[in-house]
């Protein structure tokens, strides 16, 4: 690899394309100054990475752009590009051409390019890091930094050795391992930190959460028992509803059949006392026609009588016809005596009639008057009763009011304090549950608003997941294609190091010898693995030497003897051995020197080992020539036929014209070639384990990162879900809270306007029992003035029917005396007829007499019969008279006692209806009682009355539930206030503590891996670092002694015992002087020293070019002329570009290139081969 072109647009005075064409070997820039020479270095420099303005001679990095001149506008970008060849593969990309490009815009912004790709300054720096061209840019030197390496601190010269040592990267790797240490610890302090808040959460939240679950069974274990409670109240309500309701149905029964016998009774009452209506009706008839009756006997007895006299005056009649006129005629005086006297009789018995008839009038008029006074004396008694009875019925109606009154004030004061005890409840509840929605409303406020930070959080997280998991694929791939580049580099150095050993015979016994004698003094090494050579003559020197690349280098005989006696012993081959001691120090002098003479390049020249086998590679080296090709060779060979030529294709010609030469197909191996490529893939695969280790460590990093994010994820969105859940949880709590406190106030209003029903019914129930305790004092005033007046009239109606009584019994008397004096009557006028017969002229005969009183006889038997039927009929009319008499005096026995009896069944039915509407008052409350439970199941709890049976029964008596419960209550209580979401809080906190604690004891872990890492990483440091230091160290000396004939100089570290950040401290004696400062070299001396100091690193690590900018400017000719054969054996290993003003190094160029500036103020750059220039000039010449 070689730097092949430098293109400059709009940087500094290059304000046109300018591109510089480079060739391998020594370039040099000239120009006047101001032309704009070191603005090629400061370009080179600024594309490779430089970040400081000042390093560039500027202030701010915007001055690298073409500020503009008289004649041209300023350039708005600044663009440079280095192109490397590649054909070779150096650098680990596809491409035969790499070019590298740096750009700036005046507006500050600035982008890499690699072949045309964006991509970043730290990509662009590994790359090359491997070729010497890092961070300190050691591959452009000016006159400053020149200054600045012997002034600078130790500690950052030692930046040059580790830059040399490539320990960038793995500074690079420690670095990143220490800054992912301490972003590890940062996050272990503060998850500690975390930790320590969550623990100081936790134990108070675990008490919580005790306290909350207790809570919870508490209430769980109340709200049951409470429910079985009112199931058991509700289970007994109903056992006495159901024995109430057999009772109801028994009192019901009982109150018909009284109602029924009231009502028979009252039946009975009005059918007896029509009886006794009838009776007396009866009895009036019996009496009347009792005294037809007597009237007709005292007829029929009078013409008995009358009969009887007939019969006697017949009788007498017929004596006195014995008699004659005489006898006849005292008779006829006899019977005008007789009835004169019974005319008198006569005519007193009408007179007593005629009294009789006036008495009997006025009886009539009386008992008439007196029935009247009775029926009335009756009626009003009657009336009085009905008034008593109703009085009293009103009097029972008002007392069982009153009762009823004071039994429903009881129960409406007991419903009122039950609506208003349920209303105050209810009101409670309605405060609690609207602070409760308040509460509800400001968590669910509080919950939203975190859960919109949280999901912000959440999409922040997930989208550096999602960045994480690209970088985690995109370093996968990286790995995949590492361990894919890995594999191939270990299958091809496995391929050539067994192709190695098979194609060469040697090299097996060489290395079998280091491997027996390992640790023996003497044993110096193979060969091959002691030197360097420039490319492209491998194969020349492996034709020139064959087998000798593997002769193994001892310092004399004796360890070589020794070496093939174990060879022979074990019988392990052979083995080409060089004893240092055997070589002579005298000869090949001159050849060498005729060999560096020769045209061709001298063997010695391209190869570079330690000095220890120097005398052997002289030795075997020091006449051979490199030429081009075979003609040259044998030209040369003519010339020198004491040398060697050896062409690339392996042609040799040696001394006394022994010639090697011809062609075979090509091998794919070539001994050194093979031998340089497995060296190059051996470090290679080394480089490929360390960057495995890192790419695998950041892979692990990332993984970790992504674990922890995703668990971070997890847990958010498990806090989203919970807070989602929770959200919800709390809308639903709010709308039924919000149901709840609606259906309260509808409940409240209900039992408000209720309550108000209630008030009004007490207040009418109060006016009710006023009114009643009035129209009872008026009652029983009334009563207090009838029950002397029903006194009364019940003596006026004994008297009336006393007198009724005595009244009958004189009309009966004097309808005897009046039927008696009827018949006396009678009897009289019969006789008064008969003495008018008897009286007469004429007496009747005794066969008229006989025939009259037969007659007589006759009539008066059948009067006689008449009066024994009329005897029987008024016998049976008196029995009839007494029997209705009788009948009438038992119907009204009856009727009182039936009186007596209905006013027991009726106080009786009133009672029993009493009992009735009582029972119906207690079954209301019942009732109500049972309404009330069930809405309480529905309102507290949420349940309907068949679950709560079914699944709430009773499980032992009420009064050990209610113990139960108050002592669960009074338990409730004594915890006071809980926090009902402790247990939610504490398992969440809980969670995230094991996971803190998982994360801490992973990250634990994962310092733990890191510090491994950097320990691995300061061991190998400390080992690269010791070896290149030493490296260095002896190149340094050895180049300060060409620079510096017989003076002396070498590195040393400012702290040995800390060889992983110790300075590096330079100590320099040039000849004849005892310096203690490097301050005190002069200018020449301090360039020199640096110098020296810088190609030592050049030489420990070479880079493919350097820019040297007027570092020769304080060097007088001879100093001058060390340096420049010093830059002529660096410039095989690398391409030298020189900024210069001195002719002596312009002469060492290949290629001049020159830089100048027209009146534009812009930068133009022409360049000349100077070999092309030579050959033109001895052409022209010639």
């Amino acid at each position: 690899m070689y730097l092949k072109s430098l293109t400059v647009r709009g940087f500094k005075s290059f304000a046109e394309k300018m591109t510089i064409e480079f060739e391998p070997g020594i370039s040099v820039i000239v120009g006047p100054n101001g032309s704009g020479k070191s603005n090629v270095a400061d370009s080179v420099l600024w594309v490779l990475g430089e970040q400081s303005p000042r390093n560039l001679r500027g202030t701010k990095m915007e001055d690298v752009i073409f500020a503009g001149s008289a004649t041209r506008q300023p350039q708005s970008m600044a663009e440079v590009s280095l192109s490397f060849d590649n054909r070779n593969g150096d650098i680990p990309l596809d491409f035969p051409e790499v070019v590298v490009t740096r750009r700036i815009l005046r507006t500050g912004e600035s982008e890499y390019l690699l072949n045309k790709a964006n991509c970043r300054l730290i990509d662009i720096q590994e790359i090359l890091s491997d070729f010497g061209i890092g961070r300190e840019l050691t591959a452009v030197i000016s006159q400053n930094k020149l200054e600045t390496i012997l002034r600078s601190q130790a500690e950052d010269r030692r930046a040059f050795i580790e830059e040399a040592a490539g320990l960038r990267k793995h500074r690079r790797r420690k670095e990143k391992a220490l800054r992912k240490m301490e972003g590890m610890e940062r996050n272990l302090v503060r998850v500690k930190d975390i930790i320590s808040e969550v623990n100081k959460q936790l134990r108070p939240l675990e008490r919580q959460a005790r306290q909350a679950k207790e809570y919870q069974e508490l209430a769980t274990s109340i709200r049951e028992l409470a429910i079985r409670l009112l199931v058991a109240e509700l289970e007994e309500l109903k056992e006495q509803w159901e024995n109430r309701r057999e009772e109801e149905e028994r009192l019901a029964h009982q109150l018909e059949e009284t109602s029924v016998a009231v009502r028979q009774g009252k039946e009975r009452i009005s059918k007896l006392e029509g009886g006794i209506r009838n009776g007396r009706e009866e009895l009036e008839k019996c009496r009347l026609r009792q005294m037809r009756l007597l009237s007709l006997g005292e007829r029929l007895r009078a013409c008995q009588r009358l009969g009887e006299e007939r019969l006697k005056l017949y009788a007498a009649l017929d004596g006195d016809i014995g008699y004659g006129e005489d006898g006849w005629v005292s008779r006829k005086q006899e019977l005008a005596r007789k009835r004169a006297e019974l005319e008198s009789e006569y005519t007193k018995t009408e007179e007593l009639m005629s009294e009789l008839e006036e008495e009997g009038q006025r009886l009539r008029h009386e008992r008439k008057v007196l029935a009247a006074e009775l029926s009335s004396a009756r009626r009003e008694r009657d009336a009085l009763r009905h008034s008593w009875d109703d009085m009293k019925a009103r009097d029972k109606a008002i007392q069982e009011d009153k009762r009823n009154n004071l039994e429903k004030a009881e129960e409406l004061n007991r419903a009122a304090g039950a609506f208003q005890s349920r209303r105050d409840e209810l009101s409670k509840r309605f405060e609690e549950v609207s602070a409760s929605l308040r509460e509800t409303e400001l968590a669910l406020s509080n919950m939203m608003r975190e859960k919109a930070d949280r999901q912000s959080r959440l999409a922040a997280k997930k989208q550096e997941l999602s960045r994480l998991r690209a970088e985690l694929e995109a370093i996968t791939e990286r790995q995949k294609s590492f361990y894919q580049d890995s594999a191939l580099v270990t299958a091809r150095l496995k391929a050539l190091e067994e192709l190695f050993s098979s194609r060469i015979d040697f090299a097996a016994g060489a290395s079998k010898v280091l491997e027996d004698m390992q640790g023996t003094t003497g044993i110096i090494g193979i060969l091959l693995e002691k030197i360097n050579m420039t490319a492209g003559w491998e194969k020349a020197l492996e034709s020139y030497l064959g087998p000798w690349l593997f002769c193994v280098i001892t310092e004399g005989l004796k360890e070589a003897l020794e070496a093939i006696k174990t060879l022979k012993k074990g019988e392990e081959g052979y083995a080409l051995f060089l004893p240092l001691s055997e070589i002579s120090k005298e000869p090949g002098e001159d050849l060498k020197g005729m060999a560096r003479r020769a045209g061709g390049t001298a063997a010695l020249d391209i190869i570079d080992c330690d000095n220890e086998i120097l005398p052997a590679v002289e030795y075997l080296l020091g006449e051979v020539v490199f030429c081009g090709n075979i003609e040259e060779a044998g030209r040369q060979a003519e010339l020198y036929p004491k040398l060697t030529f050896v062409t690339p294709q392996g042609d040799i010609i040696a001394p006394r014209r022994m010639i090697k030469g011809g062609a075979k197909p090509d091998s794919a191996f070539h001994v050194i070639s093979g031998k340089r490529e497995i060296k190059q893939l051996q470090e290679k695969l080394a480089l490929c384990d360390e960057q495995a280790i890192a790419i695998e460590t950041e892979r692990s990093q990332t993984l970790e990162f992504i674990a922890g994010l995703e668990s971070e994820i997890r847990i958010m969105e498990k806090d989203a879900e919970e807070i989602e859940a929770a959200s919800r949880e709390l809308e639903a709590a709010s709308r039924e809270k919000a149901r709840d406190r609606e259906r309260m106030e509808s409940d409240i209003a209900g039992l408000t306007e209720k309550h108000a029903e209630l008030d009004e019914e007490q207040r009418n129930l109060i006016a009710n029992s006023a009114a009643l305790e009035e129209e009872e004092s008026n009652l029983a005033m009334t009563l207090e003035r009838l029950e002397p007046q029903w006194a009364r009239e019940e003596g006026v109606v004994e008297g009336l029917r006393q007198r009724e009584k005595e009244l009958d019994e004189a009309l009966q008397q004097m309808r005897a005396k009046e039927a008696s004096l009827s018949e006396r009557r009678f009897h009289l006028h019969e006789r008064l007829k008969e003495l008018e017969e008897e009286s007469a002229p004429v007496l009747p005969g005794r066969e008229d007499l006989a025939e009259m009183s037969a007659a007589q006889e006759r009539m008066l038997e059948l009067t006689r019969r008449l009066v024994r039927s009329h005897e029987g009929l008024a016998a049976k009319a008196g029995s009839r008279e007494i029997e209705a008499r009788e009948g009438i005096e038992k119907g009204e026995c009856e009727l009182d006692e039936l009186r007596i009896r209905l006013e027991g069944m009726e106080s009786a039915e009133v009672e029993l209806r009493e009992t009735v509407h009582n029972k119906d008052l207690i079954t209301a409350q019942l009732k109500m009682r049972v309404d009330m439970l069930v809405q309480r199941l529905l309102d507290e709890y949420r349940l309907p009355l068949e679950t709560a049976v079914r699944e709430y029964a009773p499980t032992c008596s009420r009064e050990e539930m209610r113990q139960d419960l108050e002592r669960m209550e009074r338990r409730r209580e004594m915890l006071g206030q809980v926090n009902l979401r402790a247990v939610e809080e504490f398992q969440a906190l809980k969670e995230r503590h094991d996971f803190l604690r998982e994360q801490v004891e992973e990250l634990k872990e994962s310092k733990a891996s890191l510090l491994k890492v950097v320990r691995a990483i300061d061991q190998e440091i400390v080992r690269i670092f010791k070896e290149t230091f030493e490296e260095v160290n002896q190149h340094f000396q050895e180049l300060f002694a060409k620079l510096f004939p017989q003076g002396r100089a070498e590195l040393g570290l400012s702290d040995p015992t800390d060889l992983l950040n110790t300075g590096v401290d330079i100590e320099a004696q040039p000849r004849g002087k005892r310096l203690k400062k490097l301050s005190l070299l002069s200018g020449g001396e301090t360039a020199l020293t640096s110098l020296a100091f810088l190609f030592a690193i050049f030489k420990t690590r070479p880079s493919p070019f350097y820019f040297l900018d007027e570092v020769e400017a304080a060097l007088d000719d001879v100093n001058l002329h060390r340096f420049l054969n010093m830059l002529k054996e660096f410039k095989g290993d690398s391409q030298l570009v020189i900024i210069t003003h001195q002719k002596r190094t312009m002469e060492i160029a290949d290629v001049l290139y020159g830089v100048s500036m027209q009146a534009s103020g812009i930068s133009k750059v022409v360049s000349q081969r100077l070999d092309e220039a030579e050959r033109l000039a001895r052409t022209g010449t010639d």
